[in-house]
């Protein structure tokens, strides 16, 4: 009997020992699903913080391209305006140089009373 005494306390040493084998896997299952439980929340943390980033990148890029946009635009109208301004003064100086002709051509003539037509002493000469 000491034979079946001593298999009984054998198989006993070993159930216990496989209960000691699952116990220490199943805490090492439950610390990998640990990890990886905080290497996902790190890695979704690290996501959001990135998009964020980029978010607030593309913010100031707008900004510094609007203000870029309107510097441009008010170049191009102060340009503008000085054409403007180019086109006026040319045509005021034309028109005060045909004034000046006009009234030297004008000059000696005489219109008729009826206003049908020029008379001048000159022309009749």
């Amino acid at each position: 009997m000491r034979n079946v005494g001593s298999a009984a306390a054998d198989a006993s040493e070993g159930v216990s020992l496989m209960g000691q084998i699952f116990d220490k896997l199943k805490g090492g299952l439950k610390n990998i699903g640990g990890q990886f439980l905080s290497i996902a929340t790190n890695m979704a943390i690290a996501t959001a913080a990135s998009m964020a980033i980029t978010g607030i990148m593309k913010a100031i890029k707008y900004i510094a391209e609007y203000d870029e946009n309107i510097i441009q635009k008010g170049r191009e109208a102060q340009a503008t305006i000085a054409d403007i301004n180019k086109a006026y003064d040319e045509t005021e100086s034309k028109t005060k140089d045909l004034g000046k002709r006009y009234n030297e051509l004008r000059a000696g003539v005489a219109y008729t009373p009826d206003g049908n037509g020029i008379s001048n002493i000159k022309l009749s000469e």
